[in-house]
């Protein structure tokens, strides 16, 4: 048995509105939009960048 892990997902909401993006598969009867959340039992990450990180990090 694998461990329990928490796993923060961002969202591109803007995906919902293009339909390739959904696609079928063998979990619903519709088309779907699926996002990995781990892969190769390590979390999937998507890339955020925090302003207010960056400005303290060149300043």
């Amino acid at each position: 048995m694998k461990p329990a892990t928490t796993t923060e997902l961002r969202l591109n909401l803007t995906k919902f509105y293009k339909l390739h993006v959904f696609r079928p598969n063998e979990f619903f009867n519709e088309p779907n939009w699926t996002e990995d959340i781990i892969r190769d039992d390590k979390p999937v990450r998507n890339v955020f960048v925090d302003a207010e990180q960056v400005k303290k990090a060149l300043s």
